[in-house]
């Protein structure tokens, strides 16, 4: 091979390596490869996200030119952290995505990024606001029905993406009540409302439906129905009389049999519980007619406290109960004589008024069951404030107040409560007597009967008697420094 041959193949040679250097140079630039994770991520990152509200959520669209590559990954945010919208990749060939989505008022930011295998493009991201809608609101429940009143319940499901102006409820004796009918507006605990209807007819059907507003409208749950009662008889229950250690005369008076024609029945609900009625007591049943009516009572447990109810049946069913009255037996006569034998002692059925507060001073230890008693060995006590608080029902039972205090005017001590103050008496003199009882912090258990007496006067109470029997006690240990059980101590103003 001569020179000018070995020239003209090494020119070609030089040529053709130069050739394939240029292709793959562009092979290299043309297809990178997102699975190789050296590939810019930009390069193969979707672009153009866009959002479109559609009637139930929202439609995602986007470009994608690389096809080499597993899916994509949407997210979304809705101001609490990002988290998937689809729970697996969405398939390479598809740029478009329906989401159902329902957050009215509502900011959602999207992004969207390719991957292949352990390899993630660059975010594409974009955000949407939702509209807000009109609300949408549950009706409940009716309860509480009565011939005249009735509780409507209500829940907000959603707001709507705006705040509540107002929510409440419509009702009527026609379908489908709206706000042209009758509305209560009802304050909202939370998504919860309620409300009391008061004024219904009785034996009536109602209609009633939950509404709630907001800037872009008012809505109404559900209808509910409900038909009120008949009317029940009118009962009053008045102030129990003759009140003793086992019995006592309970009043009531009936003043109509109110939606019926007459009374199948009537009399008392009494026991040692509030609100007795005719399935948790034993009725003790008398004569029926509309006007006043009684029953003596007998059998019970001395020293306690019953509650009372007058009742009547209609001819309809309907059961009416009068306002609730309490009232205390006395003790024993046995502890009565003991306590009240130092202590003046009235009678009659028209004692003086004695609501107000009332100050003994000084206060002594007048008699007591311990012959050397050294409860005022000490000079704190000089003072005892008296209040009473009389019954709204009856002008005989009061709640009586007993404080101590010092030569300053300052209390000591707890202040004593006893309940169900009875007092009787005429004129200006009385005598009243309770039964009390309690747990200290050292639990000890007391009940014990007291006894008060005296005379009103313009200057307050003169001849003030308190005497205090302890009628039981648990654990009764002597000597522990507290008064034993059937023991007691009597104490007077001193001047």
């Amino acid at each position: 091979m001569n020179t000018k041959q070995l020239y003209t193949r090494s020119s070609a040679l030089i040529v053709t390596l130069m050739a394939l250097i240029s292709i793959m140079i562009a092979c290299n630039k043309e297809f990178h490869n997102p699975y190789d994770r050296d590939c810019p991520a930009d390069i193969w990152t979707p672009s153009a996200l866009q959002t479109e509200l559609t009637e139930d959520g929202v439609l995602l669209s986007w470009q994608m030119s690389e096809t080499h590559f597993d899916g994509y990954n949407l997210e979304m945010n809705l101001d609490d952290g990002w988290e998937k919208v689809n729970k697996n990749l969405l398939p390479y060939t598809q740029t478009s995505f329906k989401h159902e989505i329902s957050e009215p008022g509502q900011i959602i930011s999207y992004r969207l990024s390719s991957v292949a295998d352990q390899n993630t493009s660059n975010y594409a991201e974009t955000q949407i606001e939702l509209p807000a809608i009109a609300p949408t609101v549950l009706t409940s429940s009716v309860t509480s029905i009565t011939f005249e009143s009735a509780v409507f319940s209500g829940q907000i499901i959603s707001d709507g993406g705006a705040n509540i102006k107002n929510a409440g409820f419509c009702y009527s004796v026609t379908d489908n009540p709206d706000m042209n009918d009758q509305v209560v507006s009802a304050s909202l605990n939370g998504k919860y409302f309620s409300c009391q209807v008061e004024s219904l007819t009785p034996a009536t059907t109602y209609f009633v439906r939950a509404f709630a507003t907001n800037n872009e409208g008012t809505t109404f749950g559900s209808q509910l129905s409900f038909s009120t009662s008949t009317e029940p008889p009118l009962v009053i229950t008045n102030c129990p009389t003759n009140i003793e250690s086992s019995s006592v005369v309970l009043e009531g008076e009936v003043l109509s049999a109110g939606g019926g024609t007459s009374l199948t029945e009537q009399g008392f609900c009494i026991g040692t519980e509030q609100e007795p009625d005719i399935q948790n007591s034993s009725p003790q049943t008398v004569a029926t007619g509309v006007g006043n009516f009684s029953f003596q009572l007998n059998a019970l447990d001395y020293g306690q406290t019953y509650y009372v109810r007058a009742y009547a049946i209609n001819d309809l069913g309907t059961v009416g109960y009068g306002e609730e009255q309490r009232f205390t037996t006395k003790i024993t006569q046995t502890i009565w004589d003991n306590l009240s034998l130092p202590i003046p002692k009235y009678s009659g059925d028209t004692p003086p008024v004695l609501d107000g507060a009332y100050l003994a001073m000084p206060y002594v230890l007048g008699y007591s069951y311990y012959p050397d008693d050294n409860y005022f060995d000490h000079d704190s006590v000089l003072y005892r404030k008296i209040g009473f608080e009389k019954d709204p029902n009856c002008n005989t039972t009061y709640n009586f107040y007993n404080q101590d205090l010092d030569s300053k005017g300052t209390e000591i001590g707890e202040c004593w409560v006893d309940k169900d103050l009875y007092v009787f008496g005429s004129g200006n003199n009385f005598t009243g007597y309770a039964t009390t009882s309690y747990t200290n912090d050292d639990g000890i258990f007391w009940k014990w009967a007291v006894i008060i007496s005296g005379t009103i006067t313009t200057n307050g109470i003169e001849d003030y008697y308190y005497g205090f029997y302890a009628l039981d006690k648990v654990p009764d240990l002597p000597n522990d420094g507290y008064i034993d059980k059937d023991s007691y101590r009597i104490f007077k103003d001193g001047d």
